[in-house]
């Protein structure tokens, strides 16, 4: 890099540095090191704006093709500054067929005025994730990857990728749902460009094909028999809309349910089930919209994962009574439970090296089932993104429970983070910190053992949080507040020549913890709730004031401490004759028991010789959490996009209502503790916008 570029870089700042509306720091090194620059002006050409690129060492004109009209990064940024008032918009990059990098141009694709991505480039983003900023405009995305572009197109509607030929403007503008330096993308910007470019194929059904009906039954011949079918009374609730009859949380699992059955009785052809579902009750305006970057519907996508997950499809009536013996007609994705790779994480099987290759099966240590009420598995998209991804890694080496790992990891997530982030509900802002309880048998769950697995992925992302914020044995409320504690002072009389002088001054007597972070390890929690029974104990309150918000304090004379910007989560473990005996019904009903979640974990299976989780390469893992802690601790406000704002409509009502009896007590803060899962979820993203697959 010349010097002239590391000393805009020095008197800047490496991350807030500005010149005029550029910013500097923010700009990838790699693209500074090139002598690729040229800065750009407006001109009207036919009518229309055109950005013309500018030789930064002359002033005349540059050109694409002409490396003698490029210059140095700090030359281009020098001559902006100077001829900002000349007509000098920016500045500019140009690529070449000897660099490594692709341009992508996402046109209007972000709102005037709230920065709200449409979701077709924000699938784009995901993708690709790699450096992302923000036209000029303000209205449209550029992102910067590398690799190389097959032969074809390169513009077609709001979606332009260039690889040589062009020059591109640079902001510094940083989109912050993107990663901060340039990525190797080739397989992902192939899959891109076919998408965008290449020629229309048809999805792949499962290996079905598509073929003339083998039956000549009506539209209305076919409802009426999926009316009579096993499932008949949910197929009728959702025929009709009655979607939260039907048992769905939202209308989006409704259209897909249905959808399923429909996918049995059109034999899996697309068109027939899109007819079929435009007549039923669930039909919206929704189905229409497009919600991906190759121009699919959120009705197109519907029906392609029905037909995706169909297990067979009906026969004629030939085949119907032997059919209905076997699957029960046209059954949704709930009645058979997991079918495919994306229904169930835990269903993904290795595949023989060869085909034909014979298997020696080792015995399967048996495990009893679960016991009677115990809560339903966990549903797939329970495991989105990140936190799925470190259960997927760990899950098969481990007799610890998958859903213990994964609420510890969220909760250690939403810690390590600290108070960046927060999503604001009328008058209260709720950050990231979860108060969750493992309950189980004392060694059987394996609750200690998925503990451990969460805190080591989390030392390798931040040793000092490992090793310095998190805390064990807290029986007082003065204890907890005295961890998170401010600078404590107090006035002493000022002396002059030994004399009062009748003034004060305040002097600092402790200096306070500087880090308000702290996680809350307890995992013998029955302890705690014996040691909060006892008169005068104030570790409720300030439990209960630690998840409000974060201001601590304590009004006894001999405790000085209070702490203001707390930061404090809990995991907590015990088991369920504990839980109990000690939860009484103060602490249920004083607000204590539902800031909590409680969780029920059991041991998922027996590894007589303990799993193989050293050869697991944690690294790539590792690399992506600590990007999204980064992006986490500086995040601020979290919003709901417009398709997850419907879904929160939907679901908010069922939510709120309230349960009878202590199980209703300690669920009584459902809408609160989804918001704040729904937060951790999207900021392992990489985004400050929570969409659908952060609230299922």
């Amino acid at each position: 890099m010349s010097t002239k570029a590391s000393q805009v870089d020095r008197e800047k700042g490496p991350l807030n540095s500005e010149v005029g509306h550029i910013r500097v720091g923010n700009i990838p090194q790699e693209l500074k090191d090139r002598p690729q620059w040229v800065c750009w002006r407006e001109e009207l050409r036919g009518g229309k704006p055109t950005k013309i690129p500018v030789d930064a060492k002359t002033g005349g004109n540059a050109a694409v093709d002409r490396p003698e009209t490029w210059a140095s990064f700090a030359e281009a940024v020098a001559y902006y500054s100077r001829h900002q008032a000349n007509g000098i918009k920016g500045i500019g990059f140009v690529l070449t067929k000897d660099d490594p990098y692709v341009f992508i141009d996402l046109d209007k694709c972000l709102e005037p005025g709230t920065g709200a991505i449409e979701a077709w480039a924000s699938e784009v983003v995901k993708k690709i994730s790699s450096y992302t900023e923000i036209s000029p405009s303000g209205q449209g995305l550029h992102i910067s990857a590398k690799g190389s572009l097959p032969p074809g197109g390169r513009k077609k509607g709001q979606v332009e990728m260039y690889d040589q030929g062009r020059y591109f403007t640079v902001t510094g503008h940083h989109f912050r749902f993107s990663p901060v330096n340039i990525e190797n993308r080739q397989d992902e910007l192939e899959a891109l460009h076919a998408n965008i470019f290449g020629e229309k194929k048809e999805a792949p059904r499962s290996g079905y094909t598509t073929k003339s009906p083998e039956h000549d039954l009506s539209d209305a011949e076919l409802i009426e028999k999926a009316h009579r079918a096993a499932n008949g009374e949910k197929f009728g609730k959702l025929w009709r809309g009655d979607w939260q009859g039907a048992g769905y949380l939202t209308q989006s699992e409704a259209d897909l349910a249905l959808c399923d059955m429909l996918a049995f009785w059109a034999q899996g052809d697309p068109s027939a089930i899109d007819r079929l579902f435009r007549q039923s009750g669930l039909f919206r305006k929704k189905w229409d919209e497009r919600h991906y970057a190759d121009g699919r519907t959120y009705g197109e996508e519907t029906i392609r994962k029905a037909i995706a997950a169909a297990a067979e499809f009906y026969q004629g009536t030939s085949a119907e009574s032997d059919q209905e013996v076997s699957r029960g007609e046209g059954e949704s994705r709930e009645d058979r439970g997991p079918h495919h790779e994306e229904d169930a994480y835990h269903n993904h099987e290795p595949e023989d090296d060869k085909a034909g290759a014979s298997v020696k099966e080792e015995p399967t240590p048996w495990i009893a089932p679960p016991p009677s009420g115990w809560p339903d598995p966990l549903r797939p998209e329970a495991m989105h993104g990140l936190a799925g991804e470190f259960v997927r890694l760990v899950e098969p080496h481990t007799e610890a429970d998958p859903v213990a790992l994964l609420v510890q990891f969220l909760t250690a997530f939403g810690n390590v983070i600290g108070p960046g982030a927060s999503y604001q509900v009328e008058n209260d802002i709720h950050h990231t910190k979860l108060f969750t309880c493992q309950v189980g048998e004392t060694s059987k769950a394996r609750k200690g053992t998925s503990y451990g697995r969460v805190r080591n992925i989390f030392h390798g992302a931040d040793p000092e949080w490992a090793e310095t914020r998190i805390m064990s044995g807290f029986v007082s409320g003065e204890g907890l507040i005295w961890q998170v504690r401010d600078p404590i002072t107090r006035l002493e009389p000022v002396k002059e020549k030994g004399r009062l002088t009748g003034e004060y001054h305040e002097v600092i007597i402790d200096p306070g913890v500087r880090d308000k972070r702290l996680l809350i390890f307890e995992p013998e929690f029955a302890s705690t709730l014996k040691v909060m029974n006892r008169d005068g104990n104030i570790l409720s309150a300030a439990v209960r004031q630690a998840w409000d918000g974060p201001n601590l304090s304590t009004l006894a004379k001999n405790s000085p401490g209070r702490t203001t910007g707390a930061h404090i989560s809990i995991i907590a473990h015990i088991t369920k004759e504990e839980l109990c005996r000690y939860l009484d019904r103060t602490e249920a009903a004083n607000g204590f028991g539902n800031r909590f979640l409680w969780v029920c974990v059991r041991r998922s299976k027996l590894l007589p010789e303990g799993g193989q989780l050293q050869d697991v390469d944690f690294a790539p893992l590792l690399k992506k959490l600590s990007a999204a802690i980064n992006f986490g601790r500086e995040a601020g406000r979290i919003r709901l996009s417009e398709d997850a704002r419907q879904i929160w409509r939907e679901v908010y009502g069922p939510l709120s209502e309230g349960k009878p009896g202590m199980f209703g007590a300690l669920v009584s803060r459902a809408e609160a503790q989804v918001v704040r899962l729904a937060c951790i979820y999207t900021l392992l993203d990489y985004s400050l916008m929570i969409h659908p697959e952060h609230l299922y």
